[in-house]
């Protein structure tokens, strides 16, 4: 799948414990940022 290659744990392995942390955090900021631009 496109866009997934930057993971290499996606496919296999389990992801590294602050994986997870890291994509809702990238999520949240770019709903902050769309929020401010869009306001």
């Amino acid at each position: 799948m496109t866009g997934c290659e930057k993971s290499p744990d996606y496919g296999g392995r389990p992801m590294k414990p602050w994986e997870p942390a890291l994509w809702i955090a990238a999520s949240i900021a770019l709903a902050v940022l769309a929020c401010m631009f869009f306001a």
